[in-house]
């Protein structure tokens, strides 16, 4: 088994939230993704650190911070078209973080990950 790393950074983006908002859009896109993907947001601040993964089928989300349940979601096809993106509904003062999303391919025992600081 191999383990192969690809890695895309960009600038931190920290989220200031107001509160009031309905919601707040935190963009992601991640090019060529393919095959079995996963994609994950996170709060390194945290524990547990996820905000909200989607798997393949459907959203996974059995490891999510209790702050963020019912109030997250991805597009249903964003591991198709790379758009990981991030709605976050009734944002709060404590939604102003750093956020991170991921995004890991496992492909003929190679696994791979995409990581975006946001």
């Amino acid at each position: 088994m191999c383990l192969c790393v690809l890695t895309v950074s960009h600038p931190v983006f920290t989220l200031e939230v107001y509160e009031g908002a309905e919601s707040v859009l935190l963009p992601c896109h991640i090019p060529f993704v393919s095959g079995p993907t996963t994609g994950v947001w996170s709060r390194s601040d945290l524990n547990p650190p996820t905000v909200h993964q989607r798997q393949q089928e459907e959203d996974e989300l059995t490891d999510q911070n209790q702050r963020y349940r019912d109030r997250t979601s991805m597009k249903t096809d964003a591991l198709q078209t790379g758009d990981f993106s991030l709605t976050l509904r009734k944002p709060h003062i404590f939604d102003s973080s750093s956020y991170t999303c991921n995004e890991t391919m496992n492909r003929n025992g190679c696994r791979q990950g995409g990581k975006r600081r946001m």
